[in-house]
């Protein structure tokens, strides 16, 4: 087996086992260690575990974590859209007339 063949089945071994490893942390409700993998992670790949961790804060009200997470995703629209739902207008009015990723990071 050539030296490239190689060098991109490890590769691909390590994803699947980071993906797994991030899934079970999900699972486990281990969001501390599911977020630890994930910031080792490419964003690319990441985006769609961290809508899950932002759902999972803005359903525990940690909503300054939510809006983090929601930001990586790529959705800042759906912290704005939080902000409104829990009656937090100012944060939302100032994401509104303002560049909303500036506001947040």
């Amino acid at each position: 087996m050539s030296h490239n063949v190689l060098d991109y089945t490890v590769i691909l071994l390590l994803f699947s086992c980071s993906q797994k490893a991030i899934e079970a942390a999900l699972q486990a409700r281990q969001w501390n260690k599911a977020i630890q993998i994930l910031d080792l992670q490419e964003p690319s790949e990441s985006v769609n575990y961290y809508k899950q961790i932002a759902q999972h804060y803005a359903g525990t009200h940690e909503y300054d974590l939510a809006k983090q997470f929601f930001i990586k995703a790529d959705m800042a629209q759906e912290a704005v859209d939080m902000y409104i739902k829990v009656d937090r207008y100012s944060y939302s009015h100032t994401c509104s007339t303002h560049n909303t990723h500036e506001i947040f990071t």
